[in-house]
């Protein structure tokens, strides 16, 4: 079962704030939950979850450029 709210709950750190290596372990975990999303045919949950791998790919990326 998915849980959404993890994403868009306030107490969470955004991804500004957040370290290198937390930022690659939410990669995993987000590939994790991209993979179970297809495998339960939830596909709205799997282009959301993948629209968060791109955006924290991003912001490693931007980081990786300092």
């Amino acid at each position: 079962i998915l849980n959404t709210s993890i994403m868009i709950d306030s107490r969470y750190k955004k991804l500004p704030k957040c370290t290198l290596e937390e930022l690659a372990d939410m990669v995993d975990d987000l590939e994790n939950m991209s993979i179970h999303a297809l495998k339960e045919k939830k596909l709205s949950m799997r282009r959301l979850v993948l629209t968060q791998i791109h955006d924290v790919k991003k912001e490693i990326e931007k980081r990786l450029k300092k």
